[in-house]
């Protein structure tokens, strides 16, 4: 674009206000970001939602059908545990994967991802049934606080049970796009 007599990048680059990052990372809270490192991390959804009004609306819905899905006391208090830790501190890595099994009828993943929706943003997590999503080379769970490993069969999930394992443990990934060098970046994706 022309500006003048002059290109917009010759004007743009010689600006002394101009933010330049020497690399990218995803650094949530209680994680320190460099003012060299651009982060991905933009804040939860919720956050964003200037006023909001309930209209006494009946939250114990939710808490209901959490405690559908884990079956028993001690697993629900584990769970609320969990999710209080993802919020309070997504910074921090925790090595657990999460694993549930249950009848179809009982919506197990339809309370995460409302959960992942309208508190933490459609943007944090993965969800699929395709294992290449979450393993493969151009894997998506980059910037992810939780992964979602839907209806997966007992197949594909033991013959590729140690990269999984790995990937729960890791603490960075390489994030490699088509046609692009990869980057190294935190691994905070949940299962």
């Amino acid at each position: 674009a022309m500006i003048g007599n002059s290109q917009f990048y010759d004007i743009w680059i010689k600006d002394s206000t101009i933010r330049t990052f020497q690399t990218l990372d995803f650094l949530p809270p209680t994680l320190k970001c460099d003012k060299n490192v651009f982060n991905t991390f933009q804040g939860f959804r919720i956050n964003n939602i200037k006023e909001y009004n309930d209209n006494g609306y009946d939250y114990n819905i939710y808490l209901k059908h959490l405690k559908a899905i884990t079956g028993n006391d001690e697993c629900y208090e584990y769970m609320i545990k969990y999710i209080d830790h993802l919020v309070e501190k997504p910074g921090e890595k925790i090595d657990i994967c999460i694993v549930i099994k249950s009848n179809q009828i009982i919506g197990k993943n339809i309370f995460f991802e409302k959960f992942a929706e309208y508190i933490l943003g459609k943007n944090y997590i993965l969800q699929t049934s395709k294992i290449d999503e979450v393993i493969g080379r151009f894997n998506q769970n980059v910037n992810k606080l939780m992964v979602i490993m839907d209806e997966m069969n007992a197949k594909s999930g033991f013959s590729n049970s140690d990269i999984i394992k790995d990937l729960i443990t890791t603490e960075t990934l390489n994030w490699e796009r088509k046609g692009v060098d990869g980057v190294i970046i935190k691994n905070l994706a949940r299962g």
